[in-house]
C-alpha cells in the first residue's frame, strides 16, 4: 500500500503488522485503536478517490478526445441469485451530461450509489419476469463507466435507446445481459461493431480480496504492490494509435479544461515492447494525479488497441484473457488466519451489496 499511505500511516502499519504476523516474524495483538485509525485512513482515501474519479475521467477523456466522447454508459456486473445463479451485466445510459449524478454529500461512494440505483431500476422494471424464473436478488460485483461519442453509439440505437444486448458483449465478457443469454462475439463482428476509440474507468469496491492474497506471498514484487485502486482504460483503434495516445498522456503535466488536473508519470510497463508469454499486451502506467479541490492520488492508466482488447477482455478461450491470468497467478500455500482476516475486513470495510427483487 506504499503508493497510497506512507510507512507511518496507521493503514500502512496495520497491513504491515498483519503481514509480519502471517510470516511468523512478529506475533502480537494489533492495537484496537490503531485498527480504528487505519479504517478511517482507508475510508478517507477511498472517499477522495471516489469523489475525484469523475473529474479526472472528464479531464483525461477531454485531453485525448476533446469534446467528442461524451456519451456515458454504466456497466454494472453481478450475479442474479436464485434456484440457478446467473452471472450478468446491466447497462444504463447516463446520457451526455451526467455530472449531477456524481454530486453527493452521502458517505456512500458515488460509484456504488449510482450502480445500485441503476441496478434497482432494472430490477423494478423486470421484477415479474425475474421472479417468474425463480430469481430473488442481484448481488452487485462492480461498476465501470464508459465514454463514447454519439456517432459511435448511433449504430446501437433502437428507437432512441441503446441496445445493450448488442453493445455490452463488445465491452466485457458476460454470459448474460440482464436475462438475455449472449455469446462471445465472433471476431469479425467485433471488429465491425466495436465503438473505438473509447474510454472507461472503475474504482475497486474493496481492497480486501487483493490484499488477502498479496500479504501471504513470501516476497512481494514491485508490480504486485497495489496501484490500481482507481483505474482508467483507453481503447484505441490500432496499435499505432494506442502508442500515440500513450505518448501524449505521458508527456502531459496538466490536463482538462483550464488545466484542472495535474498529472505526473510515476512508473509503468510497456507490454507491447515486452509482451507477456501468454500474449497479453497493453501500456500499464502509474500516475500521480490531483484535480482541483481534491487531494492527490495514485491511479493506473491502461492503454490498449481494439484487437488486443478482444484478447484481454472478451475472449475467454484466449491465453491473454484477464481471468486466465488471474488463475495462473502464483498461489499461496496458506491463507491468513481468521484473526488476521477479520482485521483486514475491518479496516477495508464491507463493500458487498445485494438488492432484493420485489414484485411490482
Amino acid at each position: 500500500m506504499g503508493y497510497y499511505f506512507p510507512q507511518y500511516n496507521p493503514a500502512y502499519r496495520v497491513i504491515e503488522q498483519i503481514r509480519l504476523s502471517f510470516l511468523g516474524l512478529k506475533r502480537q495483538k494489533i492495537d484496537e485503536d490503531l485498527v480504528s485509525r487505519a479504517a478511517r485512513e482507508i475510508s478517507r482515501m477511498a472517499t477522495n478517490l471516489d469523489r475525484s474519479a469523475y473529474h479526472i475521467a472528464q479531464d483525461i477523456n477531454h485531453s485525448l478526445f476533446g469534446d467528442s466522447n461524451t456519451r456515458v454508459v454504466l456497466l454494472t456486473s453481478g450475479t442474479l441469485l436464485g434456484e440457478t445463479n446467473l452471472d450478468a451485466v446491466v447497462g444504463s445510459d447516463l446520457g451526455n451530461n451526467p455530472w449531477r449524478l456524481f454530486k453527493s454529500d452521502s458517505p456512500e461512494s458515488i460509484d456504488s450509489r449510482i450502480a445500485s440505483e441503476k441496478a434497482h431500476d432494472f430490477l423494478s422494471e423486470k421484477s415479474n419476469e425475474l421472479i417468474s424464473v425463480d430469481l430473488s436478488a442481484f448481488k452487485l460485483k462492480s461498476g465501470r463507466f464508459f465514454y463514447f461519442s454519439d456517432s459511435q453509439i448511433s449504430k446501437f440505437l433502437d428507437n432512441g435507446e441503446i441496445d445493450m444486448v448488442q453493445l455490452l458483449p463488445l465491452l466485457t465478457f458476460t454470459p448474460h445481459v440482464g436475462l438475455e443469454s449472449v455469446d462471445v462475439p465472433i471476431h469479425r463482428k467485433y471488429v465491425e461493431m466495436l465503438p473505438a476509440p473509447f474510454f472507461s474507468y472503475r474504482l475497486k469496491k474493496s481492497l480486501q480480496p487483493k490484499l488477502s492474497k498479496i500479504l501471504t506471498y513470501a516476497t512481494i514484487k514491485d508490480k504486485e504492490v497495489i496501484h490500481d485502486w482507481l483505474a482508467y482504460r483507453i481503447v484505441a483503434e490500432t496499435e499505432e494509435k494506442a502508442s500515440q495516445l500513450h505518448n501524449k498522456i505521458m508527456a502531459a503535466t496538466e490536463i482538462g479544461k483550464g488545466s484542472r488536473t495535474k498529472i505526473q508519470f510515476i512508473d509503468g510497463n510497456d507490454y507491447y515492447k515486452h509482451t507477456k508469454p501468454n500474449g497479453y499486451k497493453a501500456f500499464n502506467d502509474i500516475y500521480k494525479v490531483q484535480t482541483r479541490g481534491y487531494n492527490p492520488g495514485i491511479v493506473e492508466v491502461q492503454i490498449v488497441d481494439a484487437k488486443q482488447y478482444f484478447r484481454n477482455e472478451i475472449n475467454p478461450n484466449d491465453s491473454a484473457f484477464h481471468l486466465n491470468q488471474e488463475k495462473k497467478k502464483r498461489p499461496s500455500k496458506h491463507a491468513l488466519s481468521d484473526a488476521e482476516a477479520k482485521i483486514l475486513r475491518t479496516i477495508c470495510g464491507d463493500s458487498s451489496l445485494t438488492l432484493v427483487i420485489k414484485p411490482n
